[in-house]
């Protein structure tokens, strides 16, 4: 699967995981089991920071940010702010090429100085990763995610004329492998994790990402990480949990894909370990087919029989989206890249809609928001009355974030509805590119329009009607959600979440 993206990464059925059934250890040749080196076969460059340190699936996916959509977001948004902003300074590359994560911290970034935060500091904040490349055997490349660099040109003088940008240079950023986990301690037999490799181009992305994580999800400690990494799938945290980092050389990959990029910084990247739950991107689930009867049925089944369960999947979907937003939303955090690559699904089939399970993954571009609160604000009560206060501010930048990621989950809610109940399956027009494209640039989000033109596509009848059913419920909430005026956890509650 060698440079495909990972949201791109077609799944398997869903299996019973095992390390045993899947290759047997000791580790296989090193052309299907790279272990992670430097310069020579066996080896890392440099020790990792740590050596100090005291009904599941399984699918050979993951997920990912959808990089360009993520871009054109972005530079759509910085332009609109640059236009209401001071100008920068002439001679400066504030609006020459710019990096997705550059125009994120533009929009999003608290108060302070944190970009000037050391990476060093970072690590001392985070706390011991609690690995070293030994620990870890490479099973399985998953795929790859790309950063593109923009270049941007000013827009016209009103804050509708958005900033102009033409795609440049294009680099692999992150490589995601499933890797088996071996603690060393006796009884304790390898486990499956997954590991995320960051190349140069997204240094920043991988501590940021370290950062959020550890914010979101904890750090376990150095003698808990084999039971956290073993532990069975749990709805909670409904993000992907970090369980530690470390530092070592390049991969072979790495080193084939952008090797100019290595030369020039041939210093230990960052690996981020997390838990391997065997979920899959909710990009796969529309064409995904469905057990009916007797064998396998059309796309998702025959009949209102089966109508009724994927109705009843879509709606799980949503109200685990939801639930997985306001877990981060209500910690300060808000995911900056949201598509249906980073929603994760742990089946894909509709009779488990009652026990599905959803986290969110891909939180590189992710931030931790918090700005100074007005003038005569009491700053007295809970750090949770805090951040009501704040997303209850319309122009604070936890409130702008906030409802950029309820516009990007519209988004996915939209491209997992039409492509799962379209007639003809879903296609590149129930795509979330497509889908934002006609949405955002033909209507300008407005939706009573682009529900006609949905409405008059022969192929999504069945879903037009689902989401009018219970007086317009469905669209009612894509409204909500588009607005960006209502908190994620008052939409956690709408009736349209109830499956």
């Amino acid at each position: 699967m060698h440079g495909q993206d990972l949201s791109t990464c077609s799944p398997a059925l869903f299996r019973p995981a095992s390390l045993a059934t899947r290759r047997p250890f000791p580790a296989p040749p090193t052309e299907r089991c790279p272990r992670l080196r430097g310069r020579a076969a066996g080896q890392v460059r440099g020790p990792g920071p740590d050596d100090d340190d005291d009904e599941q699936a399984s699918l050979p996916s993951s997920s990912s940010v959808d990089i360009d959509d993520l871009v054109s977001k972005l530079s759509a948004h910085a332009g609109r702010m640059r236009a209401g902003a001071p100008a920068e300074p002439q001679g400066g590359q504030g609006t020459g090429r710019q990096r997705a994560i550059s125009n994120m911290g533009f929009l999003l970034t608290p108060a302070g100085d944190e970009a000037h935060i050391t990476e060093s500091s970072i690590r001392a904040s985070v706390g011991p990763g609690g690995f070293h490349a030994s620990d870890f055997e490479l099973l399985q490349e998953l795929g790859q995610i790309s950063i593109q660099q923009v270049e941007t040109s000013p827009g016209g003088e009103e804050p509708q004329q958005h900033a102009l940008h033409h795609n440049t240079a294009r680099s692999v950023a992150v490589i995601g492998y499933t890797a088996a986990y071996r603690s060393g301690m006796p009884f304790e037999d390898p486990v499956m994790v997954m590991l995320k490799e960051y190349l140069p181009a997204a240094r920043a992305v991988a501590f940021n990402e370290l950062q959020v994580l550890r914010a979101l999800t904890g750090l376990p400690h150095a003698h808990e990480k084999f039971r956290a990494a073993s532990s069975s799938l749990s709805a909670t945290p409904p993000v992907v949990e970090l369980l530690g980092y470390f530092l070592a050389g390049h991969s072979d990959s790495a080193r084939r894909l952008e090797p100019a990029a290595i030369l020039a910084h041939p210093e230990n990247t960052i690996w981020v370990v997390t838990k391997w739950d065997g979920l899959a991107p909710l990009t796969h689930y529309p064409a995904q087919q469905q057990t009916s009867g007797l064998g396998l049925g059309r796309r998702w089944g025959e009949g209102a029989g089966a109508s009724h369960t994927r109705k009843r999947m879509l709606r799980a979907i949503a109200r685990g989206l939801l639930r997985a937003l306001c877990y981060c939303h209500v910690r300060g955090v808000v995911h900056g890249s949201l598509g249906s690559g980073s929603v994760l699904l742990s089946s894909f089939d509709d009779t488990h809609a009652e026990r599905l399970v959803v986290k969110l993954d891909n939180l590189g571009f992710a931030r931790r928001v918090f700005c100074p609160l007005p003038d005569g604000a009491s700053t007295a009560g809970s750090f949770e009355d805090m951040l009501d206060t704040q997303a209850g501010l319309a122009d604070s930048p936890l409130r702008q974030g906030m409802a950029a990621d309820l516009q990007s989950a519209a988004l996915v809610l939209l491209e997992a509805v039409l492509g799962g109940l379209s007639a003809a399956g879903p296609g590149a027009g129930t795509h979330g590119d497509a889908l934002r494209r006609v949405l955002g640039t033909v209507y300008r989000y407005d939706l009573s329009l682009f529900r006609q033109y949905c409405e008059h596509e022969p192929d999504w009848g069945e879903a037009t009607a689902f989401l009018a059913e219970g007086e317009g419920a469905g669209w009612h909430l894509l409204g909500e959600m588009l607005s960006g005026e209502v908190l994620t956890s008052t939409l956690l509650a709408h009736p349209f979440c109830r499956v």
